[in-house]
């Protein structure tokens, strides 16, 4: 069995030498940080959730937790469980009364779900291991995130440095 990990989005933001957006994910247990690569409509659907921007109509993270909800389900939790090549996995674990259901989720929907039920992210304690960072900043940033505060010009540097250093490990993969 897999030892999952807490982690917390600390940074949601376009890697600037391929300008494609990046999720970075911190776990408190190991002081690692775990940069995810996503598509931009991803990031701008991450970003409104983060941010608590209400959509006129469903998206389909909506759409998906009201198809759950209204069969009686529930989601407990979402896993980032594994890297293939360069291509992260992720679970979404949900339940319908006793029986538990685990379903195959890119890790930018899993988030997306994750941010829009309120419910934890968790990263295996061997992925984290495997794949984290070492953890650019001195403290964690939750606090500056749930403050909407920005980076300082500081912190991008050590950001751009440690997103520099995770693409290079992938591509040697």
């Amino acid at each position: 069995m897999d030892i999952l990990i807490p982690a917390e989005i600390i940074a949601l933001l376009e890697e600037p030498s391929l300008q494609t957006p990046v999720i970075v994910l911190h776990t408190r247990e190991l002081n690692k940080v775990l940069p995810i690569w996503i598509g931009p409509t991803e990031a701008r659907n991450i970003g409104n959730i983060m941010q608590g921007v209400q959509n006129e109509r469903p998206l389909t993270h909506d759409l998906i937790l009201m198809m759950v909800y209204a069969m009686s389900g529930k989601i407990n939790k979402v896993v980032i469980n594994r890297m293939e090549g360069t291509t992260f996995y992720a679970i979404i674990e949900m339940s319908q009364g006793e029986r538990k259901i685990e379903i195959d989720s890119r890790p930018s929907d899993a988030v997306a779900i994750a941010l829009k039920a309120r419910v934890p992210i968790f990263i295996t304690r061997e992925l984290m291991e495997k794949e984290g960072q070492k953890n650019p900043f001195e403290t964690t940033r939750t606090t500056r995130i749930q403050e909407k505060k920005e980076f300082t010009a500081e912190e991008l540097q050590k950001m751009t440095e440690m997103l520099a250093e995770a693409q290079k490990r992938e591509q040697q993969q």
